[in-house]
């Protein structure tokens, strides 16, 4: 049954970005540690307008989710990317 997360969300300055794992045409996916915690997690990125939208319809899809065959949708958030663009983390 899908229900809304109700996890915390790591803030960005709680983790810490990793080695690359995987891309794909809209971004990449970078491993990622939580600083206070030490657990493991993977962040999805991306930059371009199209990336960026593309992320935001797969966060309102994972959010209300809840599966065991499913990776945990933990959050997102915005920052600067490269030559301050901005940039959406999942």
């Amino acid at each position: 049954m899908a229900h809304k997360c109700q996890c915390v969300s790591p803030q960005p300055t709680d983790w810490v970005k990793g080695e690359v794992v995987g891309s794909g045409s809209f971004g990449t996916v970078h491993l990622a540690i939580e600083k206070a915690t030490g657990a493991l997690f993977v962040v999805k990125s991306a930059e371009s307008e199209i990336g960026i939208q593309s992320l935001e319809n797969e966060a309102d899809i994972l959010e209300n989710l809840d599966s065991q065959y499913i990776i945990k949708f933990l959050g997102k958030d915005f920052s600067s990317g490269a030559n301050r663009y901005r940039k959406l983390n999942l």
